[in-house]
């Protein structure tokens, strides 16, 4: 006898089968998460950094927020270029 059972799973809807089975699919629900704002991934990351870099030096803590840009910026070029595939499902890029 099996009681409580509780199943998280994932699904790429880009790569590999799109086929669920309807016995199968009716025991889910289904969230989609969007990757935020620029601005949003600013301000969480800058405050990250901030924090860190608070024991540097000024010319160190100036950096912060083209780090964070320059990172962001990458990660944009970066998912735009590398669109994941059935074979290159693995591309898949976030911060």
């Amino acid at each position: 006898e099996i009681n409580t059972v509780q199943t998280v799973s994932c699904l790429n809807p880009t790569a590999g089968s799109f086929f669920i089975d309807k016995r199968l699919q009716r025991s889910y629900c289904t969230f989609s998460v969007q990757l935020p704002a620029t601005e949003i991934l600013e301000y969480v990351f800058s405050s990250i950094l901030t924090a860190h870099f608070d024991s540097f030096s000024p010319d160190v803590q100036k950096t912060g927020m083209k780090i964070v840009k320059a990172s962001i910026d990458l990660q944009k070029i970066v998912a735009d270029n590398f669109m994941p595939t059935a074979i290159k499902f693995h591309y898949v890029f976030n911060l």
